[in-house]
């Protein structure tokens, strides 16, 4: 090989790059969250080791308890770090001369929890009631099926021609609506809650005409409440 071949020292202009991983012995805190029994809660700052404690956790539980590669769930927040998490316990069982397990891995359940779900969901789509061709959209897919599902809900929104649908599209624009609609509605179900649309009915005017008089009367009788008394009845005039 070394006639067909020739190292990057003896290409013109190469240069040997040298990697070095990171194998640095665990410190006391590690240690500590790595043979904690049980459940364990580790907070921790950024590159303070948390992956390495995860890695270690993950590799003593299948190697040193004998625990079966397909029952230990692993959720990871990102695709990368899903990534960068299977890698770093394939290189650990590398190096423990684990081979064997190495090449499990690749079935092993490390993902986000949107993978978790999608893997799930595959292997039992009937189950679930769902259709096996499914998929997940991404992000540019989603954003266009969100603007088409608000584009078909505003003109039914504006097809009576109701005079107050009419003024709120006016006064906030179709952008505006937009904008403010699916804020709402990611923030609810990223909590897991249903958009529910409750109608409240506002104060009439004679309940706005009281509180300028109460404000009024708190005016005359306690000059030190007269900040207090020119908000109320500021809120009361720009309602009216």
């Amino acid at each position: 090989m070394s006639e067909l071949v020739r190292s990057v020292a003896d290409v013109p202009g190469g240069e040997v790059v040298t990697v070095v991983e990171d194998t640095r012995a665990p410190n006391a805190e590690q240690l500590a969250a790595i043979d904690a029994p049980g459940l364990v809660f580790v907070s921790a700052g950024a590159g303070t080791g948390k992956t390495t404690v995860l890695v270690e956790r993950f590799v003593r539980a299948i190697c040193d308890r004998g625990l079966p590669m397909d029952s230990v769930l692993a959720i990871t927040y990102t695709e990368r770090a899903a990534g960068e998490l299977r890698g770093r316990i394939r290189s650990r069982l590398g190096e423990l001369g684990r081979h064997d397990l190495a090449r499990e891995l690749d079935g092993a359940w490390i993902s986000t929890i949107h993978g978790f779900c999608h893997r799930l969901l595959k292997a039992h789509p009937f189950e679930a009631a769902v259709d096996p061709n499914f998929r997940v959209l991404d992000e540019s897919q989603s954003r266009v099926l969100a603007g088409e599902a608000f584009d078909s809900a505003l003109e039914a929104f504006c097809a009576s021609e109701d005079p107050e649908r009419i003024r709120l599209l006016a006064t906030y624009g179709a952008r505006g609506l937009r904008r403010m609609l699916t804020g709402v509605y990611e923030t609810l179900r990223s909590a897991g809650r249903d958009l529910v649309l409750e109608v409240t009915e506002r104060p009439g005017l004679d309940a706005r005409v009281e509180e300028l008089r109460e404000a009024a009367r708190c005016l005359a009788e306690d000059p030190e409440a007269a900040d207090a008394a020119r908000e109320a009845a500021a809120e009361a005039i720009e309602f009216l």
